[in-house]
């Protein structure tokens, strides 16, 4: 993902925002043939990407910091948002397993940064 964010010119970045990195990962996605979906409304709210595996399910949320030292908090807190949202209930009774992950974008850099549950 970095790679390719990597090659997109740095006047498409001059409006950044969370969405920005979600549509440009869900194209991604689907351009590999991979069954991905944006915005998947629960009881509870709505996460934003759910990617569907034969035998997993990945709840993504995705923030945006502005600085570097905000990483790792939102990274610790999206996954907790995650959980008590309850995003990922959808899928408690399919045979899958269900990971949650969270995907910083980092606005000096361009660059991402992951957390996956187990």
């Amino acid at each position: 993902y970095n790679t390719a964010l990597a090659g997109i010119p740095y006047e498409d970045f001059m409006k950044q925002s969370e969405s920005l990195y979600r549509a440009l990962f869900l194209m991604l996605l689907r351009g590999a043939g991979i069954s991905a979906n944006g915005e998947l409304h629960t009881c509870r709210g709505r996460s934003d990407l759910v990617v569907t595996f034969p035998e997993r399910v990945v709840v993504l949320e995705f923030k945006l910091a502005r600085r570097e030292s905000e990483i790792e908090g939102l990274k610790a807190k999206e996954l907790q948002q995650i959980e008590e949202r309850g995003y990922a209930a959808p899928y408690d009774a399919e045979q899958r397993a269900v990971n949650a992950a969270v995907v910083v974008a980092e606005m000096e850099k361009r660059q991402v940064f992951w957390q996956i549950s187990s």
